[in-house]
């Protein structure tokens, strides 16, 4: 098989710079490292989706437009949807858009330059209005549940409160009026919970574990921001077969980051209605509960990498990855990259300080996504599974609607 090597920037190794080849590309990547040194869940995924949404609609208002006013209008865009939300970074974000100033040149003169402004910063303008009272900024108070079977609590090393409680009250983005609730998890009393929580115990510890030496660099390799890795991974995956259509580019990493978002919805609203504890909270239960009355109480257990800040099901990671691998394989065509794609990475953290995986299809990917948080020992398998599912769900629900009637 042909090989190719993806090298991806941040927590991964260094792209090269992504313009004049495709002017979303290069936004996508200037929010994804703006983004990426201060968010991460689904405030990351809201950031992505509102930059692409400016930069759809300055790509529509400037379709009969030169190709210099195009490029200069969505980047006019971009730069104001991301200093809306990080002023503090002004100057890097005033950086990128000199660039794309000084790249275009003398390709358009005054007067383009001029209507590529007026139209990226209405756009910007316009995304903002739309989205001025979408629920982001809502402040929810959690409070911890008396420890009972099956109930979040809070896990070492920091014990913090769950994070994300406002996103059940967030407006999705491309046009979606609503989005399911999802299913609940499994009852700790049902017969397959205990195969479930047997797989993490032995799969997922720090010490004395059943893992081999390829699932313990899944579960490091994954380990990362699924919305910086999934970005990057599209942008790899499409290459440049939008760089000649800006309005197509446009509609493609929209629906990309609307799905992702949409689905940290979905994600993070089951994650705060069904309130299910981790598997280290289930290990260190000290009292049988399952349905075989088999106790699994280990007190000294671990899992590989410290525990998410919040409550297990759905799987973020899995919600994320599904979702954007969807939309890939709509846009493409299909599953298969038809080629092995190895994708080197830098995670940041763990014994391995670049890392490669080599993959054939989309489906492989988000399998490895998801295993990998049994691997470290998050979640427990179905966790992963249904949230998939929702992340699938997500994808179907903004491709079905299209680039319309967004906002």
């Amino acid at each position: 098989m042909k090989s190719i090597t993806l090298a991806l920037a941040g927590l991964i190794t260094t792209v090269a710079a992504l313009y004049p080849g495709d002017i979303v590309q290069y936004w996508n990547y200037k929010t994804l490292y703006t983004v990426n040194t201060t968010l991460s869940g689904p405030h990351s995924s809201y950031i992505g989706a509102f930059v692409h949404t400016a930069i759809l609609a300055a790509a529509e208002e400037a379709e009969r437009q030169p190709r210099s006013v195009q490029q200069l209008a969505v980047s006019y865009a971009a730069h104001d949807a991301l200093h809306r939300h990080f002023y503090a970074q002004y100057q890097s974000i005033d950086s990128y858009l000199r660039e794309i100033e000084d790249a275009v040149g003398d390709a358009a003169n005054a007067q383009q330059s001029n209507t590529a402004r007026r139209i990226g910063e209405a756009a910007a303008a316009k995304v903002a209005k739309a989205r001025a009272d979408d629920g982001m900024t809502t402040y929810v108070r959690y409070e911890f549940k008396p420890p009972a079977v099956g109930v979040y609590q809070p896990t070492p090393p920091g014990f913090p409160f769950p994070s994300a409680q406002n996103t059940r009250y967030a407006k999705p983005f491309g046009g979606i009026k609503s989005l399911p609730v999802w299913k609940g998890p499994p009852d700790v009393k049902s017969r397959d919970y205990e195969a479930y929580l047997k797989q993490v115990k032995e799969k997922g510890a720090k010490n004395n574990s059943t893992r081999t030496d390829d699932e313990t660099e899944i579960g490091y390799y994954w380990m990362g921001s699924p919305v910086f890795y999934w970005n990057n991974f599209a942008t790899q995956i499409i290459g440049d077969s939008t760089a000649d259509n800006i309005l197509e580019s446009a509609q493609f990493y929209a629906k990309l980051n609307w799905a992702m978002f949409n689905a940290a919805i979905m994600g993070f609203t089951a994650k705060n209605k069904y309130d299910a504890w981790r598997p280290v909270t289930a290990l260190h239960w000290e009292k049988p509960f399952l349905r075989s009355g088999r106790s699994y109480y280990t007190p000294d257990w671990e899992p590989l990498l410290p525990t998410p800040g919040h409550q297990e099901y759905l799987s973020g990671h899995s919600v994320f990855a599904a979702s954007a691998a969807a939309i890939i394989r709509r846009q493409i065509g299909g599953d298969s990259f038809g080629k092995l794609v190895r994708v080197t990475i830098e995670p940041g953290a763990g014994p391995f300080p670049f890392m490669t995986r080599r993959f054939t299809s989309l489906s492989q990917m988000v399998k490895e996504n998801g295993d990998s948080r049994v691997f470290v020992g998050a979640h427990f398998l179905f966790a992963c599974e249904e949230g998939n599912a929702a992340g699938e769900k997500s994808a179907e629900l903004v491709w079905k609607r299209g680039a319309k009637n967004y906002l």
